[in-house]
C-alpha cells in the first residue's frame, strides 16, 4: 500500500508568506514543495497543451520517486465529451508519458452537464490503454449507477472520491487496485480547511481500503490545502 498525499497545484500567490517563505522566488516554489510532498496534481494539462519541454522540466527537476497526477485535456472530456477517444486520447498520453516513471494517474474530470450514457462510457473505457492508471470524477448524478461502478471495476478505473462541500454527491467507493481522492473543502468549496476529525475520517477510509492511494487537497484558494495535506500525512504516518 503506497500513500501519496499532496495538493492540486502549487503556484498559488496566496500561499506566499504562509506556505512559501515570503522572500522565496517563485521559480523556487516547486523545489520547496518537493521538500514536503512527493506528489502533486496538475490542472494546467486540462486547459492547454503542455510543451514537451515543460514535461521534461517537471520530470528532471523533481526528486526521484516524485509523482505527477495529471488532469486529462478538456478536449477529451468537455469538447468531445468522451466520444472518438481514438482521436483524442493517444495525443494526450503521448505528451504526458514524457514524465516517464513519474507519471501517476490520469484524472478524467467530466463536465456537470455530461449525463451517463452506458454505451459512450463503455466504448471510452474499452479504448483506454493498459499500463496507465485512470480515475473518473463525475459531476452529474446520473453517473451514480451500479452499472457504471461495475464497468469501472472491469477496466480497473478508480472512482474519484470527490468532496465538494455538498455541491455534488460524494460517494466513497473503491473500484480499482488504487484509490483517488480529491478534497475540495467540506464547508466551502476550494476554501474551507478540514478539521482533524474530518481528516481522521479520510485516513480511516483509505486505511480500510488497503490499496495504493493518491490524495490531493484542492481547497487551494487559501493555504488550507497545504496545511491539510501535511496534517493528513502526520495522521497516516507518511514519511517521505
Amino acid at each position: 500500500m503506497t500513500l501519496l498525499i499532496g495538493t492540486s497545484g502549487w503556484t498559488y500567490d496566496c500561499w506566499k508568506g504562509a506556505f512559501y517563505p515570503e522572500k522565496l522566488a517563485k521559480t523556487k516554489w516547486l523545489p520547496h514543495y518537493c521538500t514536503l510532498f512527493n506528489t502533486v496534481e496538475v490542472n494546467a494539462t486540462f486547459y492547454r497543451t503542455i510543451k514537451d519541454s515543460t514535461y521534461e522540466k517537471w520530470r528532471e527537476t523533481t526528486p526521484e520517486g516524485f509523482t505527477w497526477a495529471v488532469k486529462a485535456s478538456r478536449y477529451i472530456t468537455h469538447v468531445k465529451r468522451l466520444k472518438t477517444p481514438e482521436e483524442t486520447v493517444p495525443r494526450f498520453l503521448e505528451s504526458a508519458s514524457i514524465l516517464n516513471e513519474k507519471l501517476g494517474p490520469i484524472l478524467l474530470q467530466l463536465p456537470p452537464t455530461l449525463a451517463y450514457e452506458k454505451e459512450v462510457a463503455r466504448d471510452f473505457f474499452q479504448f483506454l490503454p493498459k499500463g496507465f492508471r485512470f480515475t473518473l470524477e463525475t459531476r452529474h448524478d446520473s453517473w451514480l449507477d451500479d452499472g457504471l461502478f461495475a464497468l469501472l471495476e472491469v477496466h480497473n478505473i478508480a472512482w474519484c472520491v470527490s468532496d465538494t462541500a455538498g455541491k455534488h454527491a460524494c460517494v466513497e467507493a473503491a473500484t480499482a487496485d488504487f484509490v483517488y481522492l480529491r478534497l475540495h473543502g467540506s464547508q466551502e468549496i476550494y476554501m474551507s480547511s478540514y478539521t482533524d476529525e474530518e481528516l481522521e475520517h479520510w485516513a480511516e477510509l483509505v486505511a480500510g481500503w488497503n490499496r495504493d492511494a493518491y490524495i490531493y487537497f484542492d481547497n487551494t484558494m487559501t493555504d488550507a490545502a497545504a496545511r491539510n495535506a501535511l496534517r493528513l500525512k502526520e495522521l497516516m504516518g507518511v514519511d517521505d
